[in-house]
């Protein structure tokens, strides 16, 4: 039987004063941002591009900058988990939309499906299925950058094979693809540690493949990006993959998904059919509804083009994020205690990882670096099992009006494309005496761990004990057991 997850013990939510100010974009608004792109980018999910996404105002961030780190703290050990960047969507996924787009044709009033059909006719032939897309390549090679000028030594330490560095990823081409962004642009800044001087040379530029599989057939295997080794590593970044029992407890169990069916029924979500039927002046059906948004999803991250979307107003665009936060919430979040023990054994490796470094700081001054690459199902996962972004009540398709603009768990706000979670070890270069400091880093966001005193550079021996005290409650090795 399914386990419900249990209560809050982090976060503290704004008071209801400010609950309409929920979100901030990214970017610093300008006189261009349309108000059509500020309500679509809002709201897309775990489909929001990494520099469009939403940034939630009931935790307690700080933005992580070379100014927001003490001046005496520096980082010698990096472990990164990535989620790929932003992508091109399916085949399967893309016809099921020609199929929705080729029923309403004849009701578009205002030619925006038109639009969409040569949209998709002119940037999506076949073999871009699952590829990444320009903007996700140049997501990762902004967290390279941003990782570069942040934490400059470990980087040229490792770079320069003073210290050790550890790359794996998933065997889907999306995050092969991703990882390389990423490592082709540390070497090209290889340069600077060699140099000491900046370069504005052009490199690792993105290049359009033709790609006829979703996957490396090897999911064990190792691939070199540059003199770069990768390591495959399935069992720890696409677990969801390798676990007999979350595929029958939910991946493949047609009740688990409950609450999320419950809610397409809802009063809440037909009322946003009936405005969306409003624009084709004939009743369309939830899956028709459905196939639009993920449409505009999309078409707004990939090509900034938002036909589609003003089908929605905002109200519609709330319902619809919800729904899609409601589906992960039970599918990879905290609505089945599986979804997010399947993390254990990657939390495992990570902190393993943290020792080492920890030990080895003792004796010698060389920086190591782990860099992960994975999926939304990697990243939430984890984030799930150590307590972050969670709600003391548990998001149900009646809580709509609970949570529609007061939630932690908003997958938008933690696992856009190219979402990630970072944890740096830190010594003082001035004060020898003082315990090293862990901090976790998410979305480029110093977040305070759910611990006695909520900091954000913590003791890491306190630290250590909490981690140990999640995994204590697990036997990973026998999670995925039936």
């Amino acid at each position: 039987m399914l386990s419900m997850a249990g209560k809050n013990i982090f976060g503290t939510l704004l008071p209801c004063s400010i609950i309409l100010t929920f979100v901030l974009p990214v970017l610093e608004e300008s006189p261009l941002l349309q108000l059509r792109e500020k309500k679509t980018f809002n709201h897309l999910a775990t489909k929001s591009p990494y520099t469009r996404r939403p940034i939630s105002q009931f935790i307690d961030l700080k933005l992580w900058t070379a100014s927001t780190v003490p001046n005496t703290y520096v980082p010698f050990h990096i472990d990164a988990l990535y989620r790929h960047g932003t992508r091109f969507p399916s085949k399967s996924k893309l016809q099921a939309w020609w199929s929705t787009l080729t029923k309403l044709r004849s009701f578009d009033r205002k030619h925006k499906l038109k639009k969409s059909f040569m949209l998709w006719k002119r940037h999506f032939p076949h073999h871009r299925n699952y590829t990444l897309h320009k903007t996700g390549w140049n997501e990762l090679t902004a967290h390279a950058e941003k990782v570069f000028k942040i934490a400059p030594k470990a980087l040229c330490d490792v770079m320069n094979w003073k210290g050790s560095l550890l790359v794996m990823t998933s065997p889907k081409l999306r995050v092969l693809a991703s990882a390389n962004a990423f490592i082709t642009k540390l070497q090209c800044l290889l340069e600077v540690c060699q140099r000491n001087t900046i370069t504005n040379k052009a490199c690792g530029k993105y290049k359009k493949r033709k790609i006829l599989k979703d996957a490396n057939n090897d999911r064990n295997g190792t691939v070199y990006y540059g003199k770069i080794p990768v390591s495959i590593n399935a069992q720890l970044l696409r677990t969801f993959d390798n676990c007999s029992k979350y595929s029958n407890a939910v991946e493949n169990n047609k009740t688990a998904d409950f609450e999320h069916k419950k809610f397409l029924n809802s009063q809440v979500f037909q009322r946003t059919i009936a405005a969306v039927s409003y624009y084709f002046e004939k009743p369309i059906t939830a899956p028709d509804v459905i196939s639009l948004y993920q449409l505009c999803t999309f078409e707004s991250a990939l090509f900034e083009q938002y036909n589609i979307c003003d089908l929605f107003t905002i109200e519609s665009l709330q319902v619809m994020e919800y729904a899609a936060d409601l589906k992960h919430y039970y599918k990879t979040g905290y609505g089945y205690d599986i979804n997010f023990q399947l993390s254990c054994r990657l939390l495992q490796d990570i902190i393993l990882r943290l020792d080492i470094a920890l030990r080895k700081s003792e004796t010698e001054r060389n920086s190591s670096v782990v860099l992960r690459f994975g999926h939304a199902e990697t990243l939430i996962p984890l984030l799930c099992f150590l307590n972050f972004y969670k709600d003391g009540i548990p998001l149900t398709a009646d809580s709509f009006q609970l949570h529609r603009h007061m939630r932690l768990f908003r997958t938008g706000t933690f696992s856009p494309f190219a979402g990630s979670v970072m944890f740096l070890l830190y010594h003082s270069i001035s004060e020898a005496h003082l315990p090293v400091k862990l901090a976790v880093i998410s979305n480029d966001h110093l977040i305070k761990m759910p611990i006695a005193n909520n900091c954000y550079f913590c003791d890491y021996n306190i630290v250590r004990e909490y981690l140990y005290s999640l995994l204590a409650k697990f036997n990973c090795k026998q999670i995925c057991h039936i």
